[in-house]
Parts: C-alpha cells; structure tokens; sequence
C-alpha cells in the first residue's frame, strides 16, 4: 500500500475512534517523558520516531528487555565468570504454579514512545485523544491494536502538522524441546560465592525443574529480535526441558530435569503448548524445536564419559544411539500429528528445527590455526588431561581433575555420536515440516569443547561447557552442564534462528514496505552492529585474557 492510499484510511481510523470512543472513553495516556529502551529512534519522512517500549514481554518489570539485554552482553564478554549477584528478574512465568501467567499471551495495547527531532515542547495528537503538549523527543503513549494516527504540532495553533501512523503488533515466538533448547549449562544467576562467611548461593534458573533459563538460544533469538525491531513486541513461550526426549516429554509425560518431591508428573510439552494457545486464541509466528538428542542417549554418554571410562561410553553408544534414532523417527510421525490437529498451528506457524553442534569439534583441528600455541597433541592433553590425576582448582573449589572427559572418549563421541545425530536432525525436520536452521555445527568448528584455553587475538575460544565449567557455574560435581553450549555457544544458535526469524519476517512481507524498519532490516545490516557476534568476522579478544579452565 502506498503513502497516497494510506492517508485516506488514517484518517478514516481517526474517524471511527472518535464515534466509536466517545469522548470520555479513552484509554489511559501515559504521560512519560523518559525514554525506557536505549538507542535512537528511525523517523519516516514525518520526522516522527517511535518505538515499542519494554519488547520482550517475557521479563514483565519495568525497563526488563534492557535489564536483560544488558545482562546478556556482559554475560558474553565475560563466559563463565561471575555475571552478577543483581538477584533475578521478574517473568510471566509462574513458578509456584508451573505456568505462564494470566493474560501473557493477551495483547491488547501496546506503551509505545514517539520523538520528533525538535527540541523543546510539541502539541502531540494520539488517535482520538485530545492534543497534549509534551517534550517533542520523548512521548509514551497508550495505543491499542490496530492503526492509530499521531499528529505532532510545530510553532503553535498555526504550525506545520506532521502526521504518521502507528501499526505496533505481537510476535509470538514458542520453544520445544530438551536441554539444548532450554539453556542447561546458562543458568539465569549461576552459582554466587558471598563475601559474608563465604556462603555460596546455588545457580539460579526460571525454572529449576526445567533449567530453563532467559539466556537459552531461543529465547536469546526473540530478545535480539526484539531489540532490533522497534515496532514488535515479542511474547516468547518456552516449553523445553533439560532431559527431554521426543516420548517422554514432548509427547507423553515427563517428571523434570529436578522434580520437587511428590510432584506429579509434567504434562507433555506439546499438549501443553496447544492448551496454552487453545485458552488465548493465538497463533504462532514461529515454533522452534530442538529434540532427539536424549533418546540417542546423550545425557548418558556425557554421565559416562565424566564418571566412566571410554569402555562405559562404548556400551551406552551401543545400547541407545541405533534404537533412539529409530524411535525419533516413530515419533516424529506423532508429533507432525499434533501440531496439525491444532487449528491455531496448522499451515499458519513456522517450525524451526534447529541443529544439534558436535560438542567435540576442534578435536579435528584445523592446519596452521592461529593463535593455537603447541602441537595438536600437546593441545588435546591441555583440553582433556588423563582421568585420576590429582589437582586442586581453586576457581571450581573441587579437589582432583578425576571427573573429566579424556581423549579417547571425545574421539568416541565424535565418530559414533555427531553423525547420526545429524542425520537424524535433517530427517526429524522433513518428518514434522520444518525448516532446519543448519549452518550452527559449521560454526562451532573451532569453538568446542577442545578450544583452547586462552582469549586468542583471532576469537577462537570454546563454546562449550567442560565439567570444569559446569562444576564452576552450577555447583560442585554438578555434570549436566558439560558438554553444552556457554553463553557465547547460546547467542551462536540464537543468531542462526534470528536470521530464519528476520528473513521470513521480510520474505512475507510482516515488516511493511516503505518503512525505515524494513530498509534497516530487509535492505541492509545496520542491525547486526546492535548485537554481539554479529560482526564481519572473529571478534578481537585480548591474548592475554586467561579464559577459566
């Protein structure tokens, strides 16, 4: 629709609210004149900025998309040291009561921020309302759904009027799936040693049962995606569950990663999921899924290398990897069912089935690496010393090295694991209809769990969580965070989903033409310096820079 064939209808709204309104029933104007999201507004030819105020609706306290974000790039720079004892933020999810709260997924109206490049004082118009004179560059208004004409006067009764329409609306973005999916080894608040009589505080989840957590690559997604669309809000919906298997927990009932005692049983995943859209009448824009890796056995392969010997390994690969990838693909008949039998997911929501990385990568490491001081075998003992040897790590507060995974059991996993567990993702995508979001493992290639120790000038630094890792983030001898990504493997995973998210987003034609968000997100890469990671190449990271092992 073009500017000429828009104007009728904005005046047209305008119109309709004031007969169907009246003039005492306006909802409420929220006469805000701080800005609540960071970053300067893009104007369209009005001159008039704006932008949905806290987007990610998730976290529900003020200002908590930029609490998050912010906690999210220090938590990048920093890896696994001590994010912050800030304590945690305020969700929608109820944990007391195992679910989302009331109203989350009802969208009604938006708190939305307009500026127009003037300094001083503006006579703001907002649909119906009558004018209010407030600062020209920082105005938060009500707007409900829908179109909704701003006006803005320069120079008094007799000024230039400059006019644009609002058009906010809700992404709803949901996640299924097992611990990939719900941020096992990235707890919200991980472990806390205080300075009073050096108590330790356990790490801290969104929901521990679950281990999810607000820095799992799909929720990382929606808040990037938020963060770069200023005219979204994104209602993200998580599911996932650390432990997880397509059977038990996404279609059949599941107990938890950490079932308090005498609680019953979870409800499966997707049931749980079409329940929740059934109550609310939504639809999902996108639904991303991570399963199968359980049922190949993986949490048991990771327990046996770090407790066991490459012997125990061995037996767990035999016994569960053939006969788990078998019964995915069982499964994932039921699933596609299930998705299908919901009218609000059926043929309107796009599944994202996201790949699994091969945690052991590096263990093929590339010629001539840079950086990389020593021989390759020099590296690999570095990465995964002999088990039994005695050691005291102050920064894990663990005496001896002796839980660890050696070399002969990574190179057991990357040759009898990584293969069919690729596989079998590429034939679960085209089982349920989705899309696989590739291109993750290629990424990790020099970022797994043999990345060496150091900040190297050229970014090579793990992405994967040792034992030594998770022991340090999660609590002593705590083991299900090995061999799961950190916060940089999350945001690695959540930048592939985001670009199937943005591209769909400008292939449907979601972001409107002839809008500076569309020229910012569909006509160039402005975006990507909002974000870390995003750059044209390996970030520049200090030699020097001891990374925690």
């Amino acid at each position: 629709m073009t500017r000429a064939t828009r104007l009728p209808l904005q005046v047209a709204s305008v119109l309709a609210l004031l007969v169907i309104a009246g003039c005492g029933a306006h909802s409420q104007v929220v006469r805000d004149y701080e800005s609540n999201v960071d970053g300067s507004l893009i104007a369209d030819d009005s001159g008039i900025g704006w932008e949905v105020v806290d987007r990610f609706r998730l976290v529900s306290e003020p200002q908590g998309t930029e609490k998050l974000f912010n906690r999210f790039v220090s938590y990048y720079g920093t890896v696994s040291s001590q994010i912050n004892n800030e304590g945690m933020l305020e969700t929608q999810w109820d944990a007391a009561a195992g679910r989302y709260r009331d109203g989350y997924l009802a969208v009604a109206k938006w708190k939305v921020k307009l500026s127009f490049n003037d300094a001083g004082m503006c006579e703001w118009r907002v649909g119906a309302y009558a004018p209010t004179l407030a600062p020209c560059r920082s105005f938060v208004v009500e707007v409900p759904k829908g179109e909704t004409m701003v006006e803005v006067r320069l120079g008094g009764s007799n000024g230039v009027i400059r006019r644009t329409v609002l058009r906010p609306r809700d992404v709803l973005i949901a996640s299924l799936g097992d611990s990939y999916a719900s941020g096992e080894g990235v707890p919200d608040l991980r472990q806390y040693g205080g300075w009073l009589f050096w108590k330790w505080a356990d790490a801290k989840w969104m929901d521990a049962r679950c281990r999810r957590s607000l820095f799992s690559a799909p929720g990382l997604a929606a808040l990037m995606y938020a963060k770069i669309n200023p005219h979204v809000s994104v209602t993200h919906l998580t599911y996932a569950c650390s432990g997880a298997k397509m059977s038990e927990g996404l279609l059949e009932e599941y107990e938890g990663a950490s079932p308090p005692e005498s609680a019953a049983a979870l409800r499966p995943q997707v049931d749980e999921f079409i329940g929740d859209l059934e109550k609310a009448g939504r639809t999902p824009d996108y639904l991303t899924i991570s399963a199968g890796g359980n049922d190949i056995g993986f949490a048991d392969i990771v327990t046996a290398a770090a407790t066991g010997s490459v012997d125990d390994v061995k037996k767990v690969v035999k016994r569960s990897v053939r006969c788990g990838v078998m019964s995915v693909a069982e499964d994932a008949l039921t699933l596609k069912a299930k998705l299908d039998s919901s009218r609000f997911i059926r043929g309107q929501t796009q599944i994202l089935l996201t790949e699994y990385p091969n945690p052991t990568n590096l263990w093929r490491l590339p010629e001539n690496s840079v950086g990389i001081v020593g021989t390759k075998e020099e590296f690999k003992e570095d990465c995964a010393p002999s088990k039994g040897k005695i050691n005291f790590v102050p920064s894990a507060w663990v005496l001896g090295m002796v839980m660890q995974i050696s070399r002969e059991e990574l190179r057991e996993i990357n040759e009898k694991v990584a293969a069919p567990l690729s596989d079998m993702t590429t034939r679960l995508a085209d089982a349920v209809g989705a899309r696989r979001v590739s291109g993750i493992d290629e990424e990790f290639r020099l970022h797994g769990y043999c990345a060496p120790g150091l900040f190297t000038p050229n970014g090579i630094v793990r992405w994967v969580n040792t034992v030594r890792d998770s022991s340090r983030m999660m609590g002593l001898v705590k083991l299900s965070g090995a061999m799961h990504p950190n916060i940089r493997g999350q945001a690695a995973i959540a930048r592939h989903i985001l670009e199937k998210i943005r591209s769909a987003e400008c292939a449907d034609g979601k972001i409107e033409e002839g809008t500076p968000v569309r020229a910012k997100l569909c006509q160039g890469d402005s975006w990507r310096a909002e974000l870390p990671g995003f750059g044209p190449g390996p970030e520049p990271l200090p030699a020097s820079k001891q990374f925690p092992n």
